[in-house]
């Protein structure tokens, strides 16, 4: 007898996995922003060919280098910015994605065979999840069970 996966399941699972696979976007992106090394400044010694100080065609060339760090700095920055927001993005979506695929499994009674007392556990757990990606403080619980959702 060949089992089938019913439509509420393959969808309770796209959602959990488009939430996790969010999830490692987003920490893609946080790792890009937390970790990406600025451009190096230049020195003026890196200019000064002769060590005897710097002339004015030497000047000239340090300071076209010192207007085109200031340049690529700039892009940087807005890289990193721009990283920063979306890491911020996909984690909130993804947690919306992972609390709606569990408030599916628990509301959906055909989708998954499991007892009233696991189904009751999991829409406590869901309803934190979804309390605290809301903002809310729901009390009793430590904030290492809410795996980061809304936090």
């Amino acid at each position: 007898m060949r089992k089938t996966m019913t439509s509420s399941k393959a969808i309770i699972t796209v959602l959990i996995s488009l939430g996790f696979l969010m999830l490692i976007l987003s920490e893609a992106y946080s790792n890009s922003a937390n970790y990406t090394n600025a451009p190096d400044m230049p020195t003026s010694s890196d200019f000064d060919l002769d060590d005897d100080g710097l002339n004015s065609a030497e000047s000239e060339n340090y300071t076209n280098a010192l207007e085109q760090y200031a340049d690529d700095l700039d892009e940087h920055n807005d890289r990193m910015n721009d990283h920063t927001g979306k890491a911020i993005f996909w984690g909130n979506v993804s947690s919306a994605f992972i609390v709606g695929g569990l408030v599916g499994l628990a509301f959906s009674p055909k989708a998954v065979e499991m007892s009233n007392a696991v189904r009751l556990t999991l829409l406590i757990g869901t309803i934190y999840m979804l309390g605290g990606m809301m903002g809310y403080e729901l009390p009793g619980v430590d904030a290492a069970v809410g795996f980061g959702f809304g936090g």
